[in-house]
């Protein structure tokens, strides 16, 4: 289907577990070791924003394969702390996680290791903790501003050809139906300091800063773009990218 235009994402700790116990070798004296066993099981909600709706349509569920690291560390490396904390973040860096929220639980479970070590009985020599994690994304693929996004970037690659042999040009707009907008309605379009800060581009939708010191172009219709954006949709199509209002023909 392509990428998704709209991600958001969930993550939780579905279950957490720890204990020690003393573990007893037959060849060499025991050493304390802490066992990291983690687990991350993806759930991924694609959505589908077709052209004539505003509402999202739910379209499946892909359950991912679930992710399984196990990290042992000595006590000297576990001491150490920051190798440590290298050591788990390689680990996990394939996580489909956020890296902020990656290095808040590689502090989290740095300290549930630490406190276990404290309250474990003395002869104990190995700690075990389990962590699993359940991450939910939500994706909204919006069909729109897909084919809008391939246009504008076929329009690009292929303005340098339409520009050498326009007999070329006429033809394909005959064979593909897209009839362009008359370059004096394009010309003419009205450019506006944009004031209102929340207001974005209908194509690309970013944000205009809001505070005067940029201009989008308004058509007819009242819907805003960047100027290079719709200035080269229009070259391509003679209707608004959002509303389909009509703009002159030659």
């Amino acid at each position: 289907m392509g990428d998704f235009t709209d991600c958001q994402q969930s993550i939780r700790i579905h279950h957490e577990e720890m204990f020690s116990l003393r573990e007893r070798y037959l060849t060499s004296p025991p050493k304390f070791h802490i066992n990291f066993m983690f687990s991350c099981q993806p759930y991924y909600h694609q959505w589908v924003l077709h052209q004539d709706s505003t509402n999202p349509e739910y379209e499946r569920l892909i359950n991912a394969p679930k992710i399984k690291n196990i990290i042992v560390l000595n006590l000297e490396k576990f001491i150490s702390q920051e190798p440590a904390r290298r050591t788990i973040e390689e680990a996990l860096k394939d996580w489909p996680v956020d890296a902020n929220w990656r290095k808040n639980f590689i502090d989290y479970a740095m300290i549930k290791a630490q406190d276990k070590i404290i309250r474990m009985p003395r002869r104990h020599n190995s700690v075990f903790l389990e962590f699993e994690i359940v991450t939910i994304h939500k994706h909204v693929y919006d069909e729109g501003r897909a084919l809008m996004e391939s246009s504008i970037q076929d329009s690009e690659e292929e303005d340098d050809d339409w520009m050498e042999d326009d007999d070329w040009m006429e033809e394909d707009y005959d064979s593909s139906c897209m009839v362009p907008t008359v370059e004096s309605s394009i010309e003419s379009l009205e450019m506006k300091k944009i004031m209102d800060y929340g207001t974005a581009c209908s194509i690309c939708l970013e944000e205009f800063p809001g505070d005067g010191e940029c201009e989008g172009v308004i058509m007819q219709c009242k819907h805003i773009f960047h100027g290079d954006y719709i200035k080269k949709w229009l070259k391509t199509s003679h209707y608004c990218p959002v509303c389909r209002f009509e703009m002159p023909t030659s």
